[in-house]
């Protein structure tokens, strides 16, 4: 499974684009509840992991949250920050991956006036971050098949290379995809030939070849 660490770049462009969009602060956690991605105030954030309790929840009930006046939440309650946080409101969304929640994005307020503005459409804000959930675990299948993809790739390439007759492999335009130690070997090739996928004719071995 592949972790929401292998596409910290991109989640960290997912992170920008909520908050100049909505207006707010972002912070994206994983599965183990380490930050890594955050604007403004997170942004220094990154790499530590969190200490509250609403996140985890999140992962244990599988559902978005929206808390209003957090340090008057129960959920906060026993958070050690509790009489120091200025948090006015926070929308937290899971990130599901293969039906398992891999980690959380955190909308986040610190102003009245911030937390005012979302509140009157909070539906639509909360709409839009499990939209952006969604492109991140989309994100998440595209890396794992190019992943696949590149290991089937490379255990094709050993059983070629120990193949002990020689192998060409071409794709559909005659290009060489790869070839063998001992296909260079017996059609007595320069490494150099190969280089830019030469394309080669293949001729069948009844057919007669005639120089003109």
């Amino acid at each position: 499974m592949v972790p929401l660490k292998k596409i910290q770049r991109y989640v960290k462009q997912y992170a920008e684009v909520i908050a100049n969009i909505l207006k707010c602060e972002v912070e994206i956690m994983d599965e183990n509840l380490v930050r890594i991605a955050g604007t403004g105030y997170f942004e220094k954030e990154i790499g530590k992991r969190c200490e509250g309790f609403v996140y985890p929840h999140v992962f244990e009930t599988e559902e978005s949250h929206i808390i209003i006046n957090p340090k008057e939440n129960e959920l906060c309650l026993n958070c050690k920050h509790r009489e120091k946080c200025t948090e006015e409101l926070e929308i937290s969304s899971p990130i599901f991956y293969k039906g398992k929640v891999v980690g959380v994005i955190g909308l986040v307020c610190f102003t009245t006036k911030d937390r005012d503005r979302i509140i009157e459409n909070i539906e639509s804000y909360l709409k839009f971050t499990e939209q952006i959930s969604d492109f991140i675990s989309g994100k998440l299948f595209e890396v794992e098949e190019e992943i696949e993809k590149r290991d089937r790739v490379d255990i094709f390439k050993k059983i070629v290379n120990l193949y002990d007759k020689g192998v060409i492999v071409l794709d559909d335009k005659g290009n060489i995809v790869d070839i063998n130690e001992r296909a260079i070997k017996e059609l007595k090739l320069d490494t150099q030939d190969l280089v830019g996928y030469p394309k080669i004719n293949i001729i069948p071995k009844r057919e007669k070849y005639e120089d003109k």
